[in-house]
């Protein structure tokens, strides 16, 4: 009974890890972020990235502090499954960081912290994805073991003199006036 005690206990402890991205998807996601707004850092400084220590409101997936320059990330999704998505939420909280909780007013003035262009990274739900970001799509193990395949090369036959003996050798990659391609024999 101990034991299945510490054994439920364990799990119920562990449960919440299954949603932490390891260290360097956070650092790349956050490289990237800097990648793609090229301005520098946010006036706030240099951000932080932590995990929700509550759920975000509006089951959002990320959230951004400008007071404490922090970038929160949900706690309700296993990100290490979705390193493409956390890395545009990233992105999307970096630029609430650079642009500001106004920015959009003049052209959203209903959500002045969101573009209303749903291609924008600012868009409520992130928009588009960004190029930085599609690095992190996973390379599945059959397109591993295509790559490393090189392409088969089509190689022509020899060229052969015709029956009259005339022409025996190619012009241009073509066999010249008179020969005729060797016959391939299939085994």
């Amino acid at each position: 009974m101990k034991r299945l005690l510490v054994i439920c206990c364990l799990l119920i402890c562990a449960a919440p890890a299954h949603a932490m991205p390891s260290a360097q998807q956070v650092t790349s996601a956050g490289e990237d972020a800097h990648t793609y707004w090229r301005t520098g850092e946010p006036r706030c400084g240099t951000p932080t990235f932590q995990r929700a220590q509550q759920t975000l409101p509006e089951d959002a997936a990320g959230a951004a502090y400008e007071d404490t320059c922090l970038i929160e990330y949900s706690r309700n999704i296993d990100w290490r499954l979705y390193p493409v998505e956390f890395c545009q939420v990233i992105v999307h909280e970096w630029g609430h960081l650079m642009l500001g909780a106004t920015y959009f007013a003049a052209t959203n003035p209903l959500d002045s912290a969101h573009s209303a262009d749903p291609h924008n990274i600012m868009f409520p739900s992130g928009g588009d994805t960004p190029r930085v970001c599609r690095r992190h799509a996973p390379v599945w193990r059959h397109e591993r073991r295509r790559a490393r395949v090189p392409p088969r090369r089509r190689t022509r036959a020899p060229c052969v003199a015709s029956r009259r003996g005339e022409g025996t050798g190619t012009v241009g990659g073509r066999c010249s006036p008179g020969s005729r391609p060797a016959q391939r024999r299939h085994r």
